[in-house]
């Protein structure tokens, strides 16, 4: 006998498609809390492979990421962050961008090979 799948991680495409609380749309604040974490990576130099969550201390952006941490682990599953303007970003700016944004529920920063993360 097959049990139904309950709670928040338990949604179809439907539902998701009528609601948008999923999505999180960076405010201006937030998007330059992301950019001086990003400057402060690339100033002190630490290999991404080497960060931490305490190497990139956030601070408007800080409640948002709590917030991601708790869907992520006990919501959902998963959101959408838009706004982090990339066009103004080199390419090695918005990979540490996405590099910290997959730091959110980890207590290391994921390994990824260079040929990963290069453009092609």
């Amino acid at each position: 006998m097959r049990l139904p799948i309950d709670g928040p991680a338990a949604w179809t495409g439907g539902e998701l498609a009528s609601r948008t609380e999923w999505i999180h749309v960076l405010t201006p604040a937030e998007i330059a809390d992301m950019e001086r974490v990003v400057a402060s990576i690339r100033t002190v130099g630490t290999p991404r492979e080497n960060l931490t969550r305490e190497d990139v201390p956030f601070d408007a952006l800080a409640p948002a990421i709590a917030a991601w941490r708790e869907t992520l682990a006990h919501g959902r599953g998963f959101l959408l962050v838009r706004g982090l303007p990339v066009e103004r970003m080199s390419f090695d700016d918005a990979v540490a961008a996405y590099w910290v944004s997959a730091c959110i529920s980890e207590a290391r920063f994921p390994r990824i090979s260079a040929e990963k993360s290069s453009p092609t």
